[in-house]
């Protein structure tokens, strides 16, 4: 890859690499009974959409063959 400088006419060639730092985090939460019966309901919910959504997209592409859209999803 090159780069070149117009205004002194130089000409910098060089190769750039990519680094990529992965990490991670880790926390445990010790949440109260009625944070835990919240965050049951959430998941609870979370999954029938996830599942209903799956079904209907399943569906969709028996009858038309085609995926089933986030623009479809909103008109269903």
């Amino acid at each position: 890859m090159g780069y070149k400088l117009t205004a002194k006419h130089i000409t910098l060639n060089c190769a750039i690499k990519m680094v990529v730092l992965k990490t991670a985090y880790k926390y445990r939460a010790y949440p109260s009974k009625e944070q835990k019966e919240t965050l049951n309901r959430q998941m609870y919910l979370s999954k029938d959409l996830y599942n209903l959504l799956l079904e209907k997209s399943k569906e969709y592409y028996k009858e038309t063959g085609g995926n089933f859209t986030q623009m479809l999803q909103y008109k269903a």
